[in-house]
């Protein structure tokens, strides 16, 4: 018997991103556009008849004010919602009031960014599809993790874990961070995102882990039980002080590809922490964050790379390994089961 597909509704305003984002996901097997509205009243229309599993939301339609459509829906509906959108704010604010999750419109014709938002979209409507629960209020906490929470603070205050991702690697880090439990040692991470996008990002991890998640500022404290996202359009470095570590933003100096940068983050991992450090490296595009990671072996940390069959992209994980920088490959699922045999035994 096949499997059901995904039956998705798109509600945006311009007709050509409606045409655009209805190609992209028919061409996907596994999705089915159910139908496309073009303002708020068409869409509770569209939403009866279909009775979607995803829904994707423009936030400028002609007869809704900014939030209006978001709200309703999250409050009338069990059906997650992402937001597409160009305007950082809107992110945001559309996370606060129950979005499920966003992605940001094309802001050049280049075909790399046009592959990239089409791999994106259809990955963040399988997610929701796969992940959604049927009620909003906090994460989704499995069985196994709920006995894990229940276990002791552990962890010494040196250890720290160091996390960089691409293309793919939102979903990637957000499956590692929802199963681990609020003892595991401080966690950096560096995620290739545009400026402005990376706040609404933390917001939505912390809506759905454990841990407490957010954006990270200059100075921030590395703590137990804490996850710090690298603003995007700064560096982030990481630096020892006498109770553990702290991180610093600076702007690029012009060097490097991507700001923020992995490698950046996984030297100063490797200088700072040395053998107390855990680096990951997930899924993406080119090769940061394979040096950096190369680096952080030969000082003594302990390295791990996302498996090719898991990844959205091989190209950052394949790289790191055949510098000789990754220790273990792994299944992206099997990551947070083992940090956490790796960490329980420490502190």
């Amino acid at each position: 018997m096949a499997k059901r597909k995904i039956k998705t509704i798109i509600i945006e305003d311009s007709r050509l991103y409606q045409v655009y984002m209805t190609r992209i996901l028919s061409s996907d097997e596994q999705i089915e556009v159910g139908g496309v509205a073009g303002s708020g009243q068409e869409a509770f229309a569209l939403i009866e008849k279909v009775q979607p599993d995803v829904i994707t939301l423009d936030m400028a339609l002609p007869d809704v004010k900014e939030y209006e459509l978001l709200t309703a829906l999250v409050e009338q509906y069990d059906i997650p919602v992402i937001v597409v959108t160009s305007i950082p704010e809107m992110c945001e604010r559309a996370m606060e009031l129950g979005a499920k999750d966003f992605i940001q419109k094309i802001q050049n014709g280049e075909k790399r960014t046009a592959d990239q938002f089409a791999m994106l979209l259809k990955l963040k409507i399988k997610t929701q599809a796969n992940s959604f629960s049927g009620h909003r209020s906090g994460p989704d906490v499995s069985a196994a993790r709920q006995m894990l929470v229940r276990q002791p603070q552990k962890a010494d205050k040196d250890s720290v874990i160091v996390i960089g991702a691409s293309l793919g690697g939102t979903e990637a880090t957000l499956e590692i961070l929802k199963d681990l439990p609020s003892w595991m040692p401080g966690i950096v991470v560096v995620q290739h995102m545009p400026p402005g996008f990376t706040k609404a990002y933390a917001m939505r991890l912390d809506h759905n882990c454990e841990l407490n998640v957010r954006e990270a500022k200059n100075g921030d404290k590395v703590e137990r039980g804490t996850v710090l996202i690298a603003k995007g359009g700064m560096q982030l470095t990481l630096y020892k002080v006498e109770e553990g570590y702290r991180v610093r933003l600076s702007p690029d100096d012009g060097h490097h590809n991507f700001c923020p940068s992995v490698d950046i983050l996984f030297d100063s991992a490797a200088r700072a922490a040395k053998r107390a450090a855990t680096g990951i490296i997930l899924t993406g595009m080119g090769s940061d964050g394979a040096e950096g990671m190369l680096h952080m072996h030969e000082t003594g940390a302990h390295t791990i790379g996302q498996n090719e069959e898991t990844c959205t992209v091989f190209g950052m994980p394949r790289a790191a390994d055949e510098l000789g920088g990754v220790d273990i490959l792994l299944p992206n699922q099997e990551i947070a089961q083992y940090l956490i045999r790796r960490f329980e035994n420490k502190g």
